[in-house]
């Protein structure tokens, strides 16, 4: 009876976890776009062409499954929307205008990717360290500054990537 009854816990216990989606699917409205133009989704890490389709009243999709999660990118018209891509739903809304204004920072308009919104928090926390950086690595080049002082910075920007990284353990993005 106790061997029956653990049986069924388990049994329950399975039919209770949701299951995993293995398909992503990317859902996107984008207004300002000429029907028919080109829209393709391609693998940061490989330089390759996922897959390909026509935007259609501001609309386009695409289908399809990964391995593993991946960085990509959607370009259209020679402008690029970067987001990580998982077997989830993912949604872009956006206008071209708005696309074209803020280019370096376009993944803003995705959602439904959890690693995306960690992947965004990371570069709003390390961009202005960056800034800073740049600044300094300019000093250094000057002269108006030490390789110390220069390396300080770097530090400082090691160990906010580590910080960040120990307090999201448990994602694709910090491995």
């Amino acid at each position: 009876m106790k061997k029956n009854i653990a049986i069924l816990c388990l049994l329950f216990a399975f039919a209770s976890c949701e299951k995993e989606q293995n398909t992503f699917t990317i859902e996107a409205t984008i207004t300002g776009v000429k029907d028919s133009t080109k829209v393709t989704l391609f693998n940061y890490n490989t330089y390759k062409e996922i897959d390909s389709t026509t935007i259609v009243n501001d609309n386009f999709f695409f289908k399809g499954s990964i391995d593993y999660p991946t960085s990509v990118g959607i370009n259209i018209s020679g402008v690029n929307i970067g987001f990580w891509l998982e077997n989830k739903k993912i949604e872009i809304k956006a206008s071209k205008k708005q696309l074209l204004e803020t280019r370096e920072e376009n993944s803003k308009y995705v959602s439904g990717s959890k690693i995306g919104k960690i992947a965004l928090r990371y570069e709003k926390l390390l961009n202005p360290i960056r800034e800073r950086r740049a600044e300094a690595y300019g000093k250094l080049n000057k002269k108006m500054i030490s390789k110390n002082e220069f390396q300080k910075y770097r530090d400082s920007i090691t160990n906010i990537q580590l910080q960040f990284f120990l307090e999201n353990p448990n994602n694709y993005f910090s491995l």
